[in-house]
């Protein structure tokens, strides 16, 4: 047993409440669809709330980014269905925690990058 398992097991803090209150160095955003699409429209809100959430957390925390991370996969446990899975990071022209920026970069690689396959994220 880990020792600051067995601390927490016994009511004593692990972790000192310094530790979370340091801004965080990367924020994901990611849900899955809940159903299988390969619409470029349902791709696209995706794209556009993950980015509104995420500006909302740079905001908060009072950071900057520099590049985001877009990525899309398939369902992993539906073997019998071809699998596709794909991510790159995209650098924006300037840091920012504007969720615009991040949301039309984000889209222009999707643009430039149509896939058919139907995705889960």
């Amino acid at each position: 047993m880990d020792i600051r398992t067995a601390w927490q097991l016994r009511g004593r803090l692990a972790i000192e409440l310094d530790d979370m209150s340091a801004p965080k160095k990367q924020i994901m955003v990611s849900r899955s669809f809940g159903r299988l699409t390969g619409d470029p429209a349902d791709l696209r809100g995706a794209v556009r709330q993950h980015t509104a959430r995420v500006g909302e957390k740079l905001r908060r925390q009072g950071s900057l980014t520099r590049a985001v991370l877009v990525f899309v996969r398939t369902i992993l446990f539906m073997t019998d269905q071809p699998q596709y899975r794909s991510n790159v990071v995209v650098p924006l022209p300037r840091p920012t925690d504007d969720s615009r920026a991040m949301r039309a970069a984000a889209q222009a690689w999707q643009l430039r990058h149509p896939r058919r396959q139907r995705s889960s994220r």
